[in-house]
C-alpha cells in the first residue's frame, strides 16, 4: 500500500498547533464564511491513506497518529465524518475506496464522500 511520507509527519505538526488552537482558527474563517448571513461554511476534511487503513496497520504505534476524530468532535456542526464513512466502506472490504497504487481516493472513496457532504448539508 502505497502511503506518502509526510503522512507519517503529520503528529508533529497537529500537536504543535493543538486542537484549541486549530479549533479556534476554523471558528474564526467559518465567522467570516458566514458573515454575509447567506454562505454556509463546511469544513470538508479528506483524511489520509494512512488515517483510513489505520485499523490494518501492523505497527500500531502508527495507528492512532491522526487527530481527525478529536478535532471533528470540537467541530460536528461544520465538519462532516467523511472518515467514518470511509473507514466504514474499508472494513465493509469496498473496493477502490482509495487508489492502491496513489494516495488518491478511487471512484468509491469520491462517491462516499459526496454522499457524506450530501446527507450532512441536508442537515438543518
Amino acid at each position: 500500500m502505497l502511503v506518502y511520507k509526510d503522512d507519517f509527519r503529520k503528529a508533529a505538526s497537529w500537536r504543535e498547533m493543538g486542537l484549541p488552537e486549530m479549533s479556534c482558527r476554523i471558528e474564526r474563517i467559518r465567522q467570516r464564511t458566514e458573515a454575509n448571513g447567506q454562505t454556509r461554511f463546511v469544513l470538508l476534511v479528506a483524511p489520509d491513506k494512512l488515517t483510513a487503513y489505520a485499523d490494518f496497520l501492523h505497527n500500531k504505534d502508527l495507528s492512532d497518529i491522526s487527530a481527525l476524530s478529536e478535532l471533528s468532535g470540537h467541530l460536528s456542526k461544520v465538519m462532516p465524518r467523511i472518515d467514518l464513512a470511509l473507514n466504514s466502506a474499508i472494513h465493509n472490504g469496498e473496493q477502490d475506496v482509495y487508489l492502491p497504487d496513489d494516495t488518491h481516493w478511487g471512484s468509491s472513496g469520491y462517491q462516499i464522500a459526496a454522499e457524506t457532504l450530501l446527507t450532512f448539508l441536508e442537515q438543518p
